[in-house]
């Protein structure tokens, strides 16, 4: 059986190609400039500057935030001794700013840096020294050493275990990278694994992240599915359809992915009735959040297409299948959102 649902990986992007289409953010709206108070013109400082960044940063303008990290770490250069740890703190901004510009290598020199300091100045069993080396296995897997990244995740764990066992709930950021490397290497029973330890955790965590507990929730649903455990795919399906109905936006593509899954679940058991309004909603979603010609959108049209052969609803099949191909590979008229980001209104 082949691993057909759609996996959301959010956490890592890795460079090696997978089974399986992921489901894009929405489009983000322009952000504004960090608010400064006209009134105060002090002088810049590394910390300012370094704060600047990280605005820039938690609005994805990740190219800004690069630039003005970049101007913190020159700075906190020049006033502060090399092994200042807030000298790292500044390597360690600019190279996350970096990666998430598509720069990995640029982003390899600082969090090595980096994590030297931090590693000289707080020892090794630390959680910091943790996160140093998991960022490291990020842009290694960005860059393809599949090895050396799967290497530095192993190490984070052990450190994470060491120092606060599970109780730190950081300790799932390593640990569903290495998942998403073994699922990416084919290595389905590790992934699923490690995909249901970082699971257990995120329940555990107060005030957790319910983007990454839905996304966990979606790729052991495809795992399950993969290897034939129709029930837990179902109860995960329906968990993160339930969280996504209270704390998402009802257009946010995690919901349509979850519906989709649930779908794809019901289509492949023969329960035609439960999968097709599941199909449609996710269509109508991801049509809203990604786009018309989103290659998801596509997928998952197809899907509604195929089972409709299998139900000899052929007027349906072949209407899907021809609106599907014609989003998808026809030009589309820009939209007047569009056309007005374009010309600068």
């Amino acid at each position: 059986m082949r691993l057909s649902l759609i996996i959301v990986i959010c956490c890592l992007a890795i460079s090696v190609t997978g089974p399986v289409a992921f489901a894009d953010e929405p489009p983000e709206s322009t952000p504004q400039e960090p608010q400064k108070a006209a009134e105060e013109q002090k002088p810049e400082t590394w910390e300012s500057l370094y704060n600047d960044a990280k605005e820039w940063f938690q609005m994805k303008q990740y190219g800004t935030a690069s630039v003005v990290a970049r101007k913190a770490l020159d700075l906190a250069e020049k006033t502060l001794s090399p092994e200042d740890i807030n000298v790292a703190k500044a390597q360690d901004l600019l190279a996350t700013s970096l990666k998430c510009h598509g720069r990995a290598e640029e982003a390899e020199q600082y969090y090595s840096k980096a994590l030297v300091t931090y590693k000289k100045l707080l020892g090794v069993d630390n959680v910091t020294v943790a996160a140093a080396i998991n960022n490291l296995g990020e842009v290694y897997s960005l860059q393809g050493n599949i090895d050396m990244a799967h290497l530095n995740f192993e190490q984070s764990i052990a450190i994470y275990r060491k120092v606060a066992g599970d109780r730190n709930p950081e300790i799932t950021k390593p640990l569903k990278n290495l998942a998403d490397l073994n699922y990416f290497r084919g290595r389905y029973n590790e992934a699923e694994k490690l995909y249901e330890e970082v699971l257990s955790i995120m329940e555990r965590a107060e005030n957790g992240d319910s983007y990454e507990l839905v996304a966990t929730l979606n790729t052991l649903a495809g795992l399950y599915f993969f290897h034939g455990k129709y029930d837990k795919a179902e109860e995960c399906c329906k968990r993160a359809i339930s969280i996504c109905e209270k704390s998402f936006d009802k257009e946010h593509p995690y919901y349509a992915t979850a519906l989709n899954n649930l779908g794809e679940l019901y289509d492949h058991q023969g329960k035609y009735a439960k999968a097709e309004p599941l199909y449609k909603k996710a269509v109508e979603i991801y049509k809203k959040a990604l786009g018309s010609d989103h290659p998801t959108v596509y997928k998952v049209m197809m899907n509604l297409s195929k089972m409709y052969k299998k139900m000899k609803r052929d007027r349906d099949a072949k209407r899907y299948e021809e609106e599907a191909k014609r989003l998808r590979f026809e030009p589309q008229k820009p939209s007047e959102k569009s056309r007005e980001q374009d010309s600068g209104e």
